[in-house]
Parts: structure tokens; C-alpha cells; sequence
């Protein structure tokens, strides 16, 4: 008995090192997770299966080839710096596990790379350093190997096993990290470890590694009502002594003597959603409707708007999705609506920075303490006696404080910044997001569809940058922009590949009339957004499905039209200024094709091209800077718009990107 065991137990290791499954391509990977994009792939039929009277198990591996060549896909500017090229592998190895108790379990390494960079398989998020308690710069490191991490690793449980629960409504228990949405991943996604927006909110280019969380789900009402409830921890600053006593909030107003971050700052989301399958197609004549109602809570307590905690959100979102699948037609639809506040903290902007003087000496200086003038005075030099001033004799705090005399030392007065301290003020969450689309097959294998989709979500200037003063955002109002959590959409039906999803064409805000970031007002710089916000756009297509030489072939042609839902400023790039008049709201037309066919068993291959016209809008923006180089770039723009040497800026050349590659699937 004890050899049959060892030789089951070798048996099913071997035979999980060899079975086999095909997933989504790599290029609509950002968004396998939201949405089931219609594929041609390699056949997915297993080498091996393993089983025996524990379980079953088996093993995936994918391996991709891609590559990408895309000009003035960014800027839309015909400076020669705006272009990309690269070539890209990437291996997703899965191993899937299900045993007979009532446990499936699931593990999937990653490892990717763009090849002729090194550094950009695992790279260390930035850190910053201090100098004699100034900030001198950040730094990162990276592994210059090709090294595997985990994507997804969770384990399922059965309650109705586990608690011995009458099996006619299956329940079900999940842990770990593994992907969740709502709708088709709008409101909510499964885009985590991505960067955040400028409310603190996560945007991102690729789906490297799902949230962590739990999720119970189940049945209501058996193949007609099913329940999901999940809760995912996206930030925990409460699990190590010193981070829970680091000292983030010394700069706080009121929290000099209490600067500790303390515990429970813990980012969190609360979702939940009801599946109703109203009719499952069975009735040749109706087809198939699903109906998701579902609502969201993110509760964020530490977010950054000019600096790290400085800030914190309440925000929760409430939507409905549907989808139809008929005969002769499919459509479909997802809205929501966020409500909540965005809680910003009075704050004191007054740091140390480390320069070189005119002395050629390394010395420290405050940021927005000044000598003389409190507007145009010379930056302080930090000195035993100006510290003492700054943090003891002369430390009040509060707006009321701004452009105020701190103190004496010999014969020099030292004041604070006429915008050194930034009251507490509150923003309210009020965005709304619409997206519709559809198909009409011309042939009743459906192999010939034209599809269409309509969009509309809400937007809105960036409510923590100032525009025309430097009390603009200390004023509480209303956010019109939609937040969408980890959201990476890109379309269903009809996608796109340039303004949406994990793509990075810009699209700035309108220009504050200066900037207090540094150490003087200089032309303030836009903000650059993306995602599903302060858009509107219409598209149509055709897709087809056909076999070339015995080979299963599909075809997708789209056209799309973009618009902003609130209109921004018009930029003058000669005077260098933002201009009090509203830009066209027309931000271009895209047109992109995708080709993709199964040349072997294993092998399939896939071929996407895109162009890009930009519209008014980037007329009436051009030059606009989102930075200070690109700010210094104006001063050397030709009669096109575009910078003879340099950065790239805001210009009107036509976009155009081409992608190809492979994917082997055993």
C-alpha cells in the first residue's frame, strides 16, 4: 500500500509538470480580467491529466513574443523623442489544483521582460533619502535577471463541505490574491500595485499582481441568483512597529508634538454584487440577459496630494451592469456613480532641501521660509538659530501665519512664505460614468457582426491644484470627475488603443496660473489624466471570424471619435500661459484594425495597427507642459510645434502604432 501511495504521488507531479491550457493574449492582457474579449487561440487540449482519488491537477504554461513600434503615440508631437520600439517576452506558468474535499487551489508565476533592458524585469519602487535632514533626491535598484514572482495564489473552500450544508446552493469561500471587478472593471478593477492618479486613486499600464482578499460567494436562487462579497486589503501601514510609529505627520497643522502615523491606517475596499440571470438562452427566440447591480466602498486613509499622507478618502460607488446576448443582436451596458469626500489636511509645505551655493559649498535650506520678503525674499539657510525660530520661537502654525515676521536673527527678519501653510478643505465625490455597446450579426453563424458603443463619464479640473491663486483649492467643493478603482477598461465590443485602458496618451488639464512646487512660482504645470474620466466617445465597426487555409482567422476594423465631457483652457506656448478661454472639446478619431489566426496546434499569431488625428483640442493646447523641461522645451519650438532638440511637448502630428507577435500555449 505504501508503494501504491508513492507511486500515485509521483505520478501526479509529473503529470501536473506537462498538462497544459491556453489563456487570453497578451495583447488585451490589462484587460482579460474585466471583460472576455472573443479570441482566436491555439488549441488548449491537455499533454497529460492527472488525477486519482485525492484530486486532479494540472500545469499552464504561455509564452509570448511581442512587438511594439509606436510614433508621437504619446505627445502626439513629431519631435523625433516621441516614439517607442520594443520586444517583449513574457512566461506565465499556472498550476491549478482541485481536490476532492471541496478545496481548489490555483498559483501563478510571472516573469516578463523587455529585452535589451535590464532593468526591467523587478525594479524597487522609488525612495527618497535625506542629507543633514534634507531631502537630496530619491533612488531605486533593480534585478538584472529574469526572475519569477507570484501574480495570483489563492485557495477555494466549500462551505456547503465544510459546514456540512444541504449542496442544493453551492457557497463558497476564497483567499488569497487573485482578480475581482464589478460591471466590466470600471468602477472597479483588478488593476493593482499600479501608480496612483492625482486623487490618490490607482491607474496603471499592466496587471502584474492582484489584490489580496477574501471573497464569499454563492448561490440565492440555484442557475438564476448568485451573490459575490469581497473584501480586499490594497494597503496595511499597521503590520511593523516602525511603521506604525514612523513620523509622517510632522508637518501636519497640529500634529507637531504628535507626528507618529499610529495605528489602523489601513487602505481597504468593501464590494459586493448580486448576478441575476433573467433568462439563460435556453429560449432560442430571447436569448440570454444577465442583470449585475453591485456598490463599492474604498476607504483610504492615507493618500497623497503634494505630500505623502497628506490627505485621506472615503469613497463608495454604486452601479448597474446588464448584457444581452441574443439570436441576432447583443448589447450591453455598466453605469455608476461615486459619492464620498476626499479629506485634505492643513498642511505646512515648509521642508528642508539640500543645494549648492554660490560659494560651491553643499548646504540645507527651507522651502518656504525667506529672508526679508515673505513673497520675493531669498530662501533661508538652515542655521542653529534660524532652526530655533522656525521650530520653537517663531512656530505657530496656520494659514492666518502665512507672510507673517517669525523672528529676528542678527539684523535679518525671517518670514514664512506668503503660501507656506495650506488650510484643510474638504472635496466631494459626485462623478458618474455610462458605457454603452452592441452587435448585429449579418449572417446567422454570426461570423459577421457590426458592432458599435457609446461612452460618457464625467470630468473635472484637478480640485487640489491651484488655477488662478494660491487660495483656489482651499475653498471645499464638488469633484464632477468619476474614479474608477484599479480601473484599466478598454473597451468591449469595440476597443480602443490609444485614449483608454492602459494606453498613455495624454490628455493635461488646464494650466494653473503658476506653481509653488520648488523653491519659486514659476508657469504652472498641467495634470495629466487617463482612464475612464472627463470623456465622451462613439465608435463602430465590423468583426468577423473566417477560416484562410483552413485556418481559424479573426478580423476586427473600428473608427472612434473622443471628446471631453468638461472642457479645459486653451495654452499659449509663445507667452508661455495659460489662457482664460476654453479649449474644442474634440480630442480626435481613431481607426484600428486586429488581426489575429491559429497557425498551429500551439501557435497562434496576432497583428493590431492604429492611427491617431488628433482633434482641435490638441490645437488649441499645443506646447501646454506638464513638467519643467518640457516647460524650458517652449523656447525651442519650430513653426510645426515641435521642439528642434529636446523633450517632446503637447503637438498635432498623427499618431501611429503597430504590434505583432506570437503566443505559444502547451
Amino acid at each position: 500500500m505504501k508503494i501504491n501511495r508513492f507511486y500515485l504521488l509521483l505520478c501526479l507531479i509529473f503529470n501536473t509538470l506537462v498538462a497544459a491550457k491556453t489563456e487570453a493574449p497578451a495583447t488585451v492582457e490589462a484587460n482579460q480580467e474585466a471583460i472576455e474579449l472573443p479570441a482566436v487561440k491555439a488549441c488548449s487540449k491537455k499533454l497529460f491529466v492527472a488525477s486519482n482519488d485525492i484530486g486532479s491537477a494540472e500545469l499552464t504554461f504561455k509564452n509570448i513574443e511581442d512587438v511594439f513600434y509606436g510614433k508621437s503615440t504619446n505627445m502626439f508631437s513629431a519631435n523625433a523623442g516621441d516614439q517607442l520600439f520594443s520586444v517583449k517576452t513574457s512566461l506565465d506558468t499556472t498550476i491549478k489544483i482541485q481536490l476532492n474535499s471541496g478545496i481548489d487551489f490555483k498559483a501563478g508565476l510571472r516573469t516578463k521582460a523587455s529585452c535589451g533592458n535590464e532593468t526591467s524585469t523587478i525594479t524597487t519602487t522609488s525612495s527618497g533619502f535625506k542629507i543633514g535632514g534634507a531631502v537630496t533626491g530619491s533612488h531605486d535598484h533593480y534585478v538584472a535577471r529574469l526572475l519569477p514572482w507570484f501574480r495570483e495564489v489563492w485557495f477555494d473552500v466549500s462551505l456547503n463541505k465544510f459546514m456540512n450544508l444541504d449542496d442544493s446552493l453551492e457557497h463558497n469561500l476564497k483567499f488569497g490574491a487573485f482578480p475581482f471587478i464589478l460591471g466590466r472593471g470600471i468602477a472597479l478593477g483588478s488593476a493593482y500595485s499600479a501608480a496612483p492618479g492625482f486623487l490618490g486613486f490607482c491607474t496603471c499600464s499592466v496587471i502584474d499582481q492582484f489584490a489580496f482578499g477574501q471573497l464569499v460567494y454563492g448561490d440565492i436562487i440555484k442557475d438564476q441568483l448568485a451573490y459575490n462579497v469581497y473584501f480586499g486589503l490594497l494597503e496595511n501601514t499597521s503590520d511593523r512597529f516602525g511603521r506604525v510609529n514612523l513620523m509622517v505627520y510632522e508637518n501636519e497643522i497640529g500634529r507637531k508634538d504628535t507626528p507618529e502615523r499610529g495605528f489602523g491606517i489601513i487602505n481597504f475596499v468593501a464590494a459586493t454584487n448580486v448576478k441575476w440571470t433573467v433568462s439563460d438562452g435556453s429560449s432560442a427566440s430571447f436569448g440570454k440577459l444577465d442583470v449585475e447591480p453591485y456598490a463599492m466602498y474604498n476607504g483610504a486613509p492615507e493618500q497623497k496630494v503634494e505630500f505623502q499622507g497628506d490627505a485621506g478618502s472615503k469613497l463608495a460607488t454604486f452601479g448597474l451592469c446588464i448584457d444581452y446576448v441574443g439570436p441576432v443582436c447583443e448589447f450591453g451596458f455598466d453605469m455608476a456613480m461615486n459619492t464620498g469626500r476626499q479629506e485634505v489636511r492643513g498642511w505646512s509645505r515648509n521642508e528642508q532641501e539640500n543645494f549648492i551655493d554660490d560659494d560651491a559649498i553643499n548646504k540645507n535650506r527651507y522651502t518656504y521660509i525667506r529672508q526679508d520678503n515673505p513673497s520675493t525674499g531669498k530662501l533661508a539657510l538652515v542655521t542653529k538659530d534660524v532652526k530655533r525660530i522656525v521650530d520653537g520661537v517663531g512656530s505657530a502654525q496656520g494659514v492666518e501665519q502665512n507672510g507673517k515676521l517669525i523672528g529676528t536673527v542678527g539684523a535679518v527678519n525671517y518670514y514664512n512664505d506668503i503660501n507656506r501653510f495650506r488650510s484643510a478643505y474638504t472635496n466631494k465625490y459626485k462623478g458618474i460614468m455610462v458605457v454603452a455597446d452592441g452587435s448585429w450579426s449579418l449572417r446567422e453563424d454570426k461570423k459577421l457582426k457590426l458592432v458599435g458603443t457609446v461612452a460618457w463619464a464625467t470630468g473635472d479640473e484637478n480640485p487640489n491644484l491651484d488655477l488662478d491663486n494660491q487660495n483656489d483649492s482651499t475653498v471645499d467643493g464638488d469633484y464632477q470627475g468619476f474614479i474608477g478603482l484599479q480601473e484599466i477598461y478598454s473597451g468591449k465590443r469595440v476597443p480602443s488603443f490609444f485614449l483608454i485602458g492602459s494606453n498613455s496618451a495624454v490628455r493635461p488639464l488646464s494650466s494653473p496660473s503658476y506653481t509653488t512646487i520648488g523653491t519659486s512660482r514659476t508657469p504652472g504645470f498641467a495634470t495629466d489624466i487617463s482612464g475612464f474620466t472627463n470623456l465622451v466617445f462613439i465608435g463602430g465597426g465590423i468583426d468577423s471570424n473566417f477560416n484562410i487555409s483552413n485556418k481559424s482567422t479573426i478580423f476586427k476594423a473600428n473608427v472612434l471619435s473622443y471628446w471631453q465631457d468638461m472642457a479645459t483652457k486653451k495654452y499659449d506656448a509663445v507667452n508661455q500661459v495659460g489662457l482664460n478661454e476654453y479649449a474644442n472639446k474634440h480630442l480626435g478619431v481613431e481607426f484600428n484594425t486586429e488581426l489575429r489566426m491559429v497557425m498551429l496546434k500551439e501557435l497562434s499569431a496576432y497583428f493590431m495597427l492604429g492611427v491617431f488625428v488628433p482633434g482641435q483640442h490638441y490645437e488649441d493646447i499645443k506646447g501646454k507642459p506638464l513638467n519643467p523641461r518640457q516647460l524650458k522645451a517652449l523656447n525651442r519650438l519650430d513653426s510645426d510645434g515641435a521642439t528642434i532638440n529636446g523633450l517632446p511637448v503637447i503637438g498635432t502630428t498623427t499618431a501611429f502604432l503597430i504590434n505583432f507577435g506570437l503566443e505559444l500555449s502547451f
